[in-house]
């Protein structure tokens, strides 16, 4: 049975960098459109196209690029191509169980929260082998697939997906596009939209990563690493009003 998520929309960045990527995404895709009737748009960039996507209700658009991977960015296009109340900021190798979107969705519809994650920040990596050998049907309620047997990346992750009310989003700034490749990126967006008075949700339950191969672009190697973290740290000291001040010179948001 498909859950009806009409009102939201999946925006997903994506850089095809490995055939882990392609194979992740596809995944992802199948696992959205298998459970839900909803609304998807991708954002590819890379030195060149190698997606080919047409399902319904899905946008899917390419750009040329040969520099660091500027999700930050990709985010804030596709929220603002989107037309849906909703988006779901959702990355290209994450899958929760089913039930942990729709409360994610039920908090949202119910105007409980702003913002809210998908999972309480436990942050479980498996393989291609789990997919192929333990999963059927989608099925990654944590009883069929014990997050506790799989490699932990944290408890306290901030990455991976987030579900928005997209008038909070673009309020409160949507993603700072000072953040180019990775690092910081996560942390800083829930820090400032809580100094901001946003209200933030969490689900009790697991994210499963399906494990990639890694690039400059998912790693501290990327030669914006540690602008990222001095602009995170910049906007950690900042109060509220110091922060909307620093936001008018944002560009994207005008």
């Amino acid at each position: 049975m498909k859950h009806n998520l009409k009102d939201i929309t999946f925006t997903v960045p994506v850089r095809i960098d490995s055939q882990d990527r392609i194979n992740n995404i596809n995944y992802i895709l199948d696992y959205i459109y298998t459970n839900f009737d909803t609304n998807v748009i991708v954002f590819e960039n890379g030195p060149k196209q190698v997606l080919q996507l047409e399902k319904e209700n899905l946008v899917y658009q390419y750009t040329q690029g040969n520099g660091p991977f500027h999700r930050t960015k990709y985010l804030n296009d596709m929220a603002k191509l989107a037309k849906t109340d909703y988006i779901a900021n959702y990355d290209c190798d994450v899958i929760f169980p089913v039930k942990q979107i729709l409360k994610a969705y039920s908090l949202l519809k119910d105007n409980k929260v702003d913002f809210v994650y998908p999972y309480d920040g436990l942050f479980v990596n498996i393989t291609k082998h789990v997919l192929d050998n333990e999963i059927t049907n989608f099925n990654f309620d944590p009883v069929n697939l014990d997050p506790e047997k799989y490699q932990n990346f944290g408890r306290n992750s901030m990455g991976g997906a987030l579900f928005w009310n997209k008038k909070a989003f673009i309020d409160g700034g949507m993603e700072n596009e000072k953040f180019v490749s990775w690092g910081c990126e996560d942390w800083e967006r829930f820090h400032r939209f809580t100094k901001l008075g946003y209200r933030v949700g969490r689900i009790k339950g697991p994210l499963y990563h399906i494990s990639h191969s890694r690039t400059q672009d998912s790693n501290e190697n990327n030669p914006f690493y540690q602008h990222n973290v001095t602009e995170f740290q910049k906007i950690d000291k900042m109060d509220a009003s110091s922060l909307k001040e620093y936001m008018k010179t944002w560009p994207w948001l005008y």
